[in-house]
């Protein structure tokens, strides 16, 4: 069972993180992967964080360091 996992790096994205969530999933849709993990490294100061976690993806917190 194939997992893909999706790295996106943040910084206050709120106005576009659910959208951009919406478009991985979408992207994976119908490919050969029975699960898609979207893990967001955030170094936000708005609600980035909230509404990724809201969405179903992990958050950690990238503590100013980027990656």
């Amino acid at each position: 069972m194939p997992t893909a996992v999706v790295v996106v790096p943040t910084r206050n994205e709120e106005k576009s993180i659910l959208a951009v969530i919406d478009e991985i999933r979408g992207a994976f849709a119908g490919l050969r992967y029975d699960r898609v993990e979207i893990l967001i490294t955030d170094d936000s100061h708005d609600d980035t964080r909230k509404l990724a976690t809201s969405a179903g993806a992990h958050v950690v917190i990238g503590g100013g360091e980027g990656l």
